[in-house]
């Protein structure tokens, strides 16, 4: 047994070592030409990343359970950049103390490459890893105080002689409270190929969502668009199908021209509406920070626009397009929907793939009951029915579908807002 799981974990290093890796920059451009951060979540696993604008995403192949334990040991982790390489890696070490530090390099098989021995002051320094033959090795770094661990994927070819070096070194003085040194330039995430990643954008006020399978190196134009009501709030958005739409539920009490819109909060009254209304779920205002506000087609449809300025609630029409180019009606809503069960109930099937992140943030009856929060999403349109009663509306359950639902006009449910 101990043959075969060696036979396995041996087989499994081969695929890290031929696995892709690959390099992601950001720049801004539309409203914002800086990149402030970027927040990347793995749509097919839930691991997530943030690093600076500035910064460059390492995509780097998943290492298997058996590796992750050895490095899981360690007090801190190793991160060396790029990793995996060819000629070189390099890695940064923060020394508290003066001291003795010893680097050790082991193969899989756990024979030792090389083994080295420094004396450091207080201080970041810089290392560089060159000379390892194709393979993939574990490095333990130890001090008085600690142990490091990390692995590095080598793919050169030529023989060399491994080596360390110190390539930069920033010494600080004893006096000296907290260390001052620059960001390392790449931030290692796990990757197998074929992965969805959900990208958000920051600058500033600006949040751009985009989801993305890379193939490549490369650099991603981050695209920021202006949303904001009257209010003040901002909202994320997504550009899908040459469309931009909101990423997050709309939350104004107010149309675009700063006229107030009525909160209707007593049930009797809400059935019997014929002029535009909104309403927080249960009339509880903290639902709306998450979820979102519920809207009556009457507030849908006044010329005074409920959408922030230069957007507009989308028609049916619109709907329909974008759900035919996710796949058609049987499979769109998995692709619209947030992923987990965090928001959703239990057995919820969505990959988000599209980046929309629809929540199921329940409605308001023509008869003024709440429900079906947790379960279901509903979203507004534009259209009415040649029967003036009733309006066009899109609902995402559980399941992968959307559905295209009729309603009557004092229906409260959620907005989606699309730009002009």
């Amino acid at each position: 047994m101990k043959k075969v799981s060696i036979f396995l974990t041996l087989i499994s290093f081969t695929l890290l070592i031929s696995a892709q890796n690959y390099e992601l920059s950001f720049v801004g451009n539309g409203a914002s030409s800086t990149v402030d951060s970027v927040q990347i979540v793995n749509l097919s696993n839930g691991n997530s990343k943030s690093l600076k604008g500035s910064q460059v995403l390492h995509l780097i192949p998943a290492v298997n359970t058996l590796l992750k334990n050895n490095v899981s040991k360690a007090t801190n982790s190793l991160n060396f950049f790029p990793n995996p390489f060819v000629e070189s890696s390099f890695f940064y070490y923060e020394s508290s103390d003066e001291s003795f530090v010893t680097l050790n390099v082991t193969d899989i098989s756990g024979k030792r490459i090389f083994n080295v021995q420094q004396k450091l002051g207080i201080g970041i320094y810089k290392f560089e890893i060159k000379g390892l033959n194709s393979g993939l090795f574990l490095v333990n770094l130890k001090s008085i105080d600690n142990q490091y661990f990390g692995y590095l994927i080598s793919r050169n070819t030529i023989n060399k002689m491994p080596s360390l070096t110190l390539v930069e070194e920033k010494i600080m003085s004893n006096s000296l409270k907290k260390i001052q040194y620059s960001q390392p330039q790449y931030v290692d995430m796990e990757y197998t190929d074929g992965e969805i990643l959900k990208f958000t954008f920051f600058s500033g006020v600006f949040r751009t969502i985009s989801t993305y399978i890379p193939t490549q190196n490369e650099t991603i134009n981050c695209m920021f668009v202006e949303c904001r009501d009257f209010d003040g709030n901002n909202y994320s958005v997504v550009n899908l199908y040459g469309q931009t739409w909101m990423a997050e539920n709309l939350k104004t009490t107010k149309y675009c021209n700063g006229d107030v819109v009525l909160n209707e909060q007593n049930m009797t009254n809400w059935s019997k509406l014929g002029q535009g209304s909104y309403v927080s779920y249960f009339n509880m205002p903290t639902y709306d920070i998450i979820y979102g506000k519920l809207y009556n087609w009457f507030a849908v449809a006044d010329t005074r626009n409920i959408c922030p300025c230069g957007w507009h609630v989308p028609s049916d029409n619109e709907w329909t397009i974008l759900t035919n180019n996710l796949g058609g009606e049987d499979f769109a809503g998995a692709k619209l929907k947030q992923t987990g069960i965090e928001f959703w109930q239990s057995s919820n099937t969505a990959s988000n793939s599209s980046g929309f992140t629809a929540l199921p943030a329940g409605a308001r009856s023509n008869l003024g009951y709440f429900g079906e929060q947790g379960s279901t999403a509903y979203f507004m349109t534009s259209t009415a029915q040649s029967d003036p009663k009733y309006i066009w509306l899109r609902g995402i359950g559980n399941g992968e579908a959307i559905f295209r639902n009729e309603s009557v006009k004092t229906f409260g449910g959620s907005i989606r807002c699309v730009k002009n």
